[in-house]
C-alpha cells in the first residue's frame, strides 16, 4: 500500500488538519483523510502546524500519520511584527505575511522529514512556497503531485521544480484551463499533466437537521418566527460581494427579512480587522441595524445548523472564485442558493442554483430573486429539491478512491 505524505500550510500555517480552526483547504484534506478510513487505501503522513484540539482530534484516525510543527515564542513575535509593518506597506495584499516566519519554519521541517523518510508520492496542497520541500531532493524526482485549489499567484522563484511536477490536481476545470494555457504563475504545463479533482464535502455532515437544534440557533440569534433568512456565508471583503446583498435588501419592502452574515476578514477570527470595505459595509448598514446579524466566525461542526437556519444562501462572488463549497453546503442542507457566474461556481451548481451575471444589474437582480423564491412555494421547492440531488455528485465518501484513480 502506497505511502503518501500530504503538506498543507493552508493560509501560511494558519490553520491545522484537522481543521478545528477552519479554513477550505484544511477542511478538503480533512475529508480525503476522513474517506481513507472508511476504506484504506492510502498509508498517509501528515505535516501541520501544532494545534491542541486538532492533536487530540487526530488520534482517532487509524491511516494517517500526523506530524506537528510548533513554532517558538520568538517566530510568533516576529511573524506579528512582520504582519504589522505589511499591513502598513501593502494594505490589503499583507495578508500573505501573516505566518511568514512559521511557513518558512514548517518547510524546514517538512524537508528534514522528507530527506529521512521515504515516500512513494507527495501531494502538496496549494501552497506554492511548500515546492521548497522537494526542491532538489533526487529521490522524489517523479513523486510530487501539486493540488491547487487557487490560481497560483506565485512561481516561488522554483521555475523548474514546478514544471517537473508529476501532476496538476485542479478543485475546477475553470482553474484546469488557466493553468493550461499558462495564465498564472504555475509555468506552462502539459494539458495531460493536468487533471480535475473535483472538492467533496461530508454529506453524513452537512444534511437537513430536526427543527429543535435550528429553533436553538434562532432564539440566540433573538430571531421571530415570521423571520426570513437571508445567509450570507464568506470573508467580508469585496471579493465574496457581501455589499451587493446589502444594497439588495435595502430594495425590499418587508420588515421580516434578517441578513446574517456569518464570516470575518481572516477566517477564525471574531474580531474582523476593519479595512476601508468593512468602513464603508458599515455606513452602508447603518440604517439596516435592526436587520442584520453578525455571527462572526461559526466552527465547522455549526455550521449544518446555520444553513437549516436560513431560508434562502445568497452568495454573490464578486471575484473568480476556483470552486467554492459554501453553494454545496449550503445545497446539502436544503437551502436554495443565489449565486454568481464567477469562476468555478456554475460547474459546481449547475442549474440547480439562480446564477446571476457580474453586472450592473446584479443588486437588482439579487432583489428580484430574493423576492421570488420567498413569494413562490414551488419555485422554492424546486431549487431545494434540485440542490439536494445535486449535491449526490460531491459525496466525500469515496474522496480517497478518487485520488487513488487520479495518481
Amino acid at each position: 500500500m502506497e505511502k503518501v505524505l500530504i503538506l498543507t500550510a493552508d493560509s501560511n500555517t494558519g490553520y491545522p488538519v484537522p481543521a478545528t480552526k477552519g479554513g477550505a483547504v484544511s477542511e478538503l484534506v480533512e475529508n480525503i483523510i476522513d474517506s481513507n478510513e472508511k476504506k484504506h487505501i492510502f498509508n498517509f503522513e501528515l505535516v501541520s502546524i501544532y494545534d491542541e484540539k486538532a492533536k487530540k482530534k487526530a488520534e482517532k484516525y487509524n491511516f494517517t500519520k500526523f506530524y506537528w510543527y510548533k513554532p517558538t515564542g520568538v517566530i510568533h513575535y516576529l511573524d506579528n511584527l512582520i504582519f504589522e509593518i505589511a499591513k502598513l506597506l501593502l494594505k490589503e495584499r499583507s495578508k500573505s505575511f501573516k505566518s511568514m516566519l512559521t511557513l518558512i519554519q514548517y518547510i524546514y521541517f517538512a524537508r528534514k522529514l522528507l530527506k529521512r523518510n521515504n515516500y512513494d508520492k507527495i501531494i502538496i496542497e496549494n501552497t506554492m512556497l511548500l515546492f521548497w520541500t522537494v526542491k532538489g531532493l533526487k529521490k522524489y524526482q517523479g513523486k510530487y503531485y501539486y493540488h491547487a485549489h487557487n490560481l497560483p499567484s506565485t512561481n516561488a522563484f522554483l521555475k523548474k521544480t514546478l514544471s517537473n511536477t508529476t501532476k496538476v490536481l485542479t478543485v475546477s476545470n475553470f482553474v484546469k484551463n488557466r493553468i493550461s494555457a499558462g495564465k498564472t504563475k504555475f509555468p506552462k504545463i502539459y494539458n495531460k499533466k493536468v487533471t480535475v479533482f473535483h472538492n467533496r464535502i461530508d454529506l453524513n455532515h452537512f444534511k437537513i437537521l430536526n427543527d429543535f437544534e435550528v429553533e436553538r440557533l434562532r432564539q440566540k440569534f433573538g430571531l421571530n418566527k415570521n423571520d426570513k433568512v437571508i445567509l450570507f456565508a464568506g470573508r467580508i471583503s469585496w471579493e465574496k460581494g457581501i455589499d451587493k446583498l446589502v444594497d439588495a435588501v435595502k430594495k425590499l419592502d418587508s420588515n421580516d427579512i434578517k441578513i446574517l452574515i456569518v464570516g470575518s476578514i481572516l477566517h477564525g477570527e471574531n474580531k474582523a480587522r476593519k479595512n476601508e470595505y468593512v468602513k464603508k459595509l458599515e455606513e452602508k448598514i447603518h440604517n439596516l441595524n435592526s436587520k442584520i446579524i453578525f455571527t462572526g466566525y461559526i466552527s465547522y461542526e455549526t455550521m449544518p445548523v446555520v444553513y437549516n437556519l436560513a431560508d434562502i444562501a445568497v452568495l454573490p462572488s464578486m471575484w473568480e472564485e476556483p470552486a467554492g463549497l459554501t453553494p454545496l453546503e449550503a445545497m446539502a442542507c436544503g437551502t436554495p442558493v443565489i449565486t454568481t457566474d464567477s469562476g468555478g461556481i456554475p460547474e459546481y451548481v449547475g442549474k440547480s442554483a439562480i446564477i446571476l451575471k457580474r453586472n450592473t444589474n446584479l443588486v437588482a437582480d439579487i432583489a428580484k430573486n430574493i423576492t421570488n423564491l420567498l413569494n413562490d412555494k414551488k419555485l422554492y421547492e424546486l431549487y431545494k429539491l434540485e440542490g439536494l440531488s445535486r449535491v449526490q455528485l460531491y459525496n466525500s465518501n469515496k474522496y480517497a478512491e478518487e485520488l487513488k484513480k487520479i495518481l
